[in-house]
């Protein structure tokens, strides 16, 4: 089962686990060393992992192109709103 969390519930998560609230995007982009996506998403990890590579103790850093993030994040919408409408149309019957 999937549990899908909001983004004001995941930002709550990370403050309190250290990034992992934002685990999620890890699991659909695996290569990508980040769990927050955004600059302002609380991931102490990929900071530490960034200034790694700025100081040149990590390299070869992967990271998702933008339009394939955006492209996963139209689809999720996407099944959301159909699964929404068969909803709806379920329970007019």
């Amino acid at each position: 089962m999937v549990i899908k969390i909001r983004h004001e519930i995941a930002f709550l998560l990370a403050l309190f686990t250290y990034g992992e609230g934002y685990h999620n995007f890890h699991h659909k982009f695996q290569a990508d060393y980040r769990n927050g996506v955004r600059w302002y998403q609380w991931d102490p990890t990929k900071w530490a992992i960034g200034m790694g590579a700025w100081l040149g103790l990590t390299w070869n850093l992967k990271r998702v192109c933008e339009t394939e993030i955006l492209r996963a994040r139209l689809i999720a919408d996407e099944k959301d709103c159909l699964k929404q409408d068969c909803l709806q149309k379920w329970c007019k019957i």
